[in-house]
């Protein structure tokens, strides 16, 4: 028995999509989101680097730490 949705219906969904109330507006607020998370997720990715930055330089003023670290 095959299991598969024929192209018309496909087509017919699709189009039905196409008419669809509110498709526009939620497309353009799901936009807006996404580059609102694009940001936070950068801004975040920076402060990781800047806090991975000063970890290295605090490691440098242990004694033995890249024995510490071969381990």
């Amino acid at each position: 028995m095959k299991r598969s949705i024929g192209i018309k219906k496909i087509q017919a969904l699709k189009e039905a999509a196409n008419r669809s109330i509110g498709i526009r507006q939620g497309a353009m607020m799901a936009k807006m989101e996404l580059r609102a998370l694009i940001q936070k997720y950068e801004l975040i990715h920076a402060k990781f680097e800047e806090l991975d930055q000063t970890l290295d330089t605090l490691l440098q003023d242990i004694p033995g730490v890249d024995q510490m670290l071969d381990i």
